[in-house]
């Protein structure tokens, strides 16, 4: 049996605070080793099927959902579908405020709401704070559910959202997609390379050269 804390649980083995059921299930799955699926490879076991599906790709890169435009690698097929769409302009849908370019009716109506009409309906049940889309409630939902579902293959850390666990994963691959066109530096961030940018080269976005004060 788990421990029962206010608005959290408790990890009878290692006493960890968990702030969901699922949250919690998922991590007495590790210590009992029960396995959804285990690499053929290494003989590494996952608990979930994201972890299986991330580890593939980014350990041994085994991935078979590979864009066949751009080469980007997915890990899943809904995943490829996705990101197929944005290379395909007939299945893109059209703002005509100010067209932009969306990949389904759905989030051009989100998009329609969010930017034009300035409203934020999708309202969060345990703060009330309201959001444009529903993908941003349901990643801020995770704020108060304790909910980490993309995991790292390489070290114990979780992430909220596949984009903070993509960037995250360039620290252990050393890939710096994001390169300066100037010093072909590499970066694993647009944000730091902007940084770079600024402070190295003195230039913003743009390519405007940041005028330092004389001393």
């Amino acid at each position: 049996m788990h421990v029962q804390l206010t608005g959290v649980l408790q990890c009878e083995i290692c006493f960890k605070k968990l702030k969901s059921k699922s949250s919690y299930v998922i991590h007495k799955k590790r210590h009992l080793k029960v396995y959804v699926a285990e690499c053929d490879i290494c003989n590494q076991g996952f608990v979930t099927r994201q972890e299986y599906n991330n580890h593939m790709g980014f350990k041994h890169g085994t991935s078979r959902f590979v864009c066949n435009v751009c080469n980007t690698t997915c890990y899943d097929k809904s995943a490829l579908i996705s990101h197929m769409g944005r290379h395909n302009d007939s299945t893109k849908s059209v703002c005509e405020t100010c067209g932009k370019k969306l990949y389904s009716k759905v989030t051009l109506q989100e998009h329609i709401v969010a930017v034009h009409q300035g409203l934020k309906p999708h309202k969060c049940d345990i703060c009330e704070l309201s959001f444009a889309n529903r993908l941003t409630l349901r990643q801020h939902k995770r704020t108060h559910t304790g909910e980490k579902p993309y995991t790292c293959t390489y070290c114990p850390r979780a992430f909220t959202q596949s984009h903070s666990l993509k960037i995250h994963l360039r620290t252990h691959t050393g890939e710096k997609p994001e390169i300066c066109n100037i010093c072909q530096s590499g970066f694993t961030t647009k944000t730091i390379l902007r940084t770079h940018m600024k402070n190295k080269h003195k230039l913003v976005d743009g390519g405007v050269k940041v005028e330092l004060p004389s001393t």
